[in-house]
This record gives structure tokens, sequence and C-alpha cells, in this order.
């Protein structure tokens, strides 16, 4: 958890809230095409803006069933996984 606040890399991408669903897809297409050839896995964590300040984001099973909706029913595959931590 430690390194997804130091800061938004092309691996990690801070996003305020979930309710824009096609903003969090695209940082989720962005990190599955994996430019870099990194291998390794990429985060989008909500509820902290873009200056890295935690804003909170309440996610109740809705949200979480959209976005996991969202993720499995788009072409990216392996389908990414959704978790709250």
């Amino acid at each position: 958890v430690q390194r997804l606040c130091e800061g938004e890399t092309e691996r990690v991408e801070w996003k305020q809230t979930s309710k824009d669903v096609g903003e969090v897809l695209h940082a989720v297409s962005a990190m599955a095409n994996d430019l870099g050839n990194r291998g390794t896995p990429g985060y989008v964590v909500l509820g902290v803006d873009k200056s890295g300040k935690a804003v909170g984001h309440e996610v109740g099973d809705e949200a979480i069933l959209r976005l996991t909706n969202q993720l499995t029913s788009s072409k990216i595959l392996p389908h990414p996984s959704c978790d709250v931590i």
C-alpha cells in the first residue's frame, strides 16, 4: 500500500472517484497495454486526488459490482481484478 501512496507512475493511477467508469476503464486499458513491457501489475487507486491528497471514497456493493461488470465485459484479457483494501 505504501508504494501506491508515493505518487502516480505508469503502473499507479489515482482517481478521486469511481463515478466516471470511463476514466477508470481508460486507466486500466492503458496499464493492460503494458507499453513499458514491465510485466508488473498496475493499480488504479480510488479516493485520491491528482495532488495525492486522500479524499476518501465510499465504495459500496453497487459500485464494486458496476466496476467488476465493466471490467469483465471489456476486451481486456485476462480480465483485470477489482479489490477493495
